[in-house]
């Protein structure tokens, strides 16, 4: 019934989608969230030497979309590009936990993150929190892996979008020069 329910969640979230890439991120990590019934879910990337939250479901009063990169998990699945889903138990006791004392405020017990690569690089990551003993079952996987490679493709839409706005940019100046 659960897998019903969550290829039912997933065909509406692709269903929903709007020219618009960043709107189309959050509608995936929405329907992550809450396909896993997750406490917290978000999409980040790195900016410099600060983490970013792009897009997140059910984020917690006060949560800063914006905070330095060092010391999050987050952070070291991005600038290590595992391949695998990195799950970790007992998250509210790690090293990350020592460094983020939201962490143990939220009670979260399980962290998931997964890296999202664009053209083999990495662009961000996808970070599933919940407040208890998680573990994931092979389908839960699944489905963070598509989550995360449609998050790609809207990753490369944008940078496309972007690499077309600026060539009108430039070919509206040299007409206007002309």
């Amino acid at each position: 019934v659960q897998t019903e329910e969550n290829l039912r969640l997933l065909s509406n979230a692709f269903l929903s989608f709007t020219p618009d890439p960043t709107g189309n991120i959050q509608i995936l990590v929405n329907s992550l969230g809450e396909m896993l019934q997750a406490s917290f879910c978000q999409y980040n990337k790195l900016s410099k030497d600060f983490l970013l939250t792009i897009a997140s479901f059910n984020a917690p009063p006060h949560y800063s979309a914006r905070k330095p990169a060092k010391g999050r998990v987050c952070t070291d699945v991005i600038r290590e590009k595992p391949d695998k889903i990195v799950l970790l138990k007992n998250f509210d006791s790690s090293k990350y936990a020592q460094h983020d004392p939201f962490i143990r405020k939220m009670g979260w017990k399980t962290c998931v993150s997964k890296n999202v690569a664009l053209a083999g690089k990495s662009s961000g990551d996808v970070c599933l929190l919940f407040t208890t003993d998680y573990t994931l079952s092979s389908e839960e996987e699944e489905l963070i892996g598509i989550i995360s490679s449609a998050i790609s493709v809207q990753e490369s839409l944008q940078h496309k979008i972007a690499q077309i706005r600026d060539r009108e940019h430039k070919l509206q100046t040299l007409i206007d020069n002309s």
